[in-house]
């Protein structure tokens, strides 16, 4: 993972945290509601581990929380060239990643 992912996974992470809190739910609360481990669940407030969407969407389902308000916002960068690239072979877009 890196800095950029770390990141994102933190914020994240609060983003859960902030949701199973406003639920009022413990971490084993909710950990018992997904038929998981507690750890799994600090692990993954914490950014320590990466969320699946499975999870993330039965979280928001458990916590009754928008999914879009969730995710942080990130900019991901996108080549200037769109025509150019639409052009390339699949293996050449492959190459420029």
């Amino acid at each position: 993972m890196n800095d950029a992912e770390r990141s994102y996974h933190r914020e994240l992470g609060t983003s859960l945290k902030d949701a199973r809190k406003s639920a009022n739910l413990t971490q084993q609360q909710l950990a018992n509601a997904m038929g998981i481990q507690r750890t799994s669940i600090t692990n993954k407030e914490k950014g320590n581990q990466a969320i699946s969407v499975w999870d993330l969407v039965t979280i928001c389902r458990i916590c009754k929380a928008d999914i879009s308000e969730m995710l942080p916002k990130v900019d991901v960068p996108v080549t200037d060239n769109l025509e150019a690239m639409a052009s390339m072979s699949l293996t050449d877009r492959v190459e420029l990643y």
